[in-house]
């Protein structure tokens, strides 16, 4: 500060600094608690998506929980029970060598329901016969996903599993990762 201020101009700039900070305080505090989290409106089945205040970006919910699955053996693998809700927000293959002809599909199954009567989650299978070492991914802003938010969204007691389909031979070191988002 410039040494020419009086104690009443440096009480002035005290108070003022004060007030700027409060007011960006109470801003941040809104932005966090109306910003920062996916909503779910079950009554209207759509997915809220929260904005940045000033870019009005869609914000990502900072809690990610990625589930890796690792060498698929069998046809039919559940591999996640829910525990409470969350959002399918995208996933990742890769494999270090090539299957015959095989798929891959996310399926989620509702509690009570067989993984036969699920509901597909993604809009194409993943081809287990491509380029070996080379990640394949779908996701919610690229796609690849379905297009109907509810299915995304697993509620407690939903079961996600991967389906197999064509011939598996050959296939070596399978590993899908799901990203959830904790809604």
């Amino acid at each position: 500060m410039p040494s020419n201020l009086n104690s009443e101009d440096i009480l002035e700039e005290l108070d003022d600094l004060k007030k700027k900070n409060s007011r960006i305080a109470r801003e941040m505090e809104v932005a966090q608690r109306e910003f920062s989290e996916f909503k779910y409106d079950q009554e209207n089945f759509q997915l809220k998506y929260p904005l940045d205040p000033v870019s009005r970006h869609i914000i990502k919910s900072s809690v990610v929980i990625p589930i890796t699955v690792i060498n698929l053996t069998e046809a039919d693998r559940t591999f996640f029970t829910a525990d409470r809700p969350f959002l399918v927000q995208s996933i990742v293959e890769s494999h270090s060598s090539t299957s015959v002809s095989g798929t891959i599909q996310l399926r989620k199954s509702i509690a009570g329901q067989t993984t036969s009567l699920g509901v597909n989650l993604l809009s194409s299978t993943f081809n287990l016969f491509s380029a070996a070492n080379t990640a394949q991914a779908r996701d919610l802003i690229v796609g690849g996903l379905t297009t109907a938010i509810s299915d995304l969204v697993i509620n407690r007691g939903d079961r996600l599993s991967l389906i197999s389909g064509g011939s598996m031979s050959g296939l070596s070191n399978f590993q899908a990762t799901i990203y959830l988002v904790l809604i």
